[in-house]
């Protein structure tokens, strides 16, 4: 199963694009594997609206993908079209005002890669999902 959502870069409409794929694994996921899910992609998403893109680019979009592999796997690309970056490894100093974010998603996802590739940011969230944690679907 796979379902994807496009709009603008912008807080409103990234709160809808969480909102909507959390519904969707409401559906399907007992609610203890659901805040891992949630928290790591508000951290993403977030991360496309402060820091993808500079002032310079016109158009600011998002792109999710939820992919859904049943009692398996769900996999999350959060894509953006911004400047490229690089994933910090480690827990930024204490004194930092950015930075957590990256390092809270590693923590509660299984696997958390980026990837560049024709002019777009892809992080991609890999959680595994046990049996016991599937609705009956």
């Amino acid at each position: 199963m796979e379902f994807v959502l496009e709009s603008n870069a912008e807080t409103k409409q990234i709160r809808l694009i969480v909102v909507a794929i959390m519904a969707i694994l409401k559906r399907l996921l007992k609610e203890d594997i659901l805040y891992d899910l949630e928290v790591a992609l508000s951290e993403a998403c977030t991360n496309v609206a402060i820091h993808a893109y500079s002032d310079s680019y016109e158009e600011k979009k998002i792109k999710v993908k939820l992919k859904i592999e049943l009692k398996k796997v769900i996999i999350i690309e959060v894509i953006d079209w911004g400047d490229e970056f690089s994933l910090p490894e480690n827990l930024p100093d204490e004194y930092s005002e950015s930075g957590r974010g990256v390092y809270i998603m590693r923590k509660v996802m299984d696997r958390l890669e980026y990837e560049r590739i024709n002019n777009q940011n892809y992080i991609i969230m890999h959680k595994s999902v046990e049996e016991e944690e599937w609705k009956n679907c």
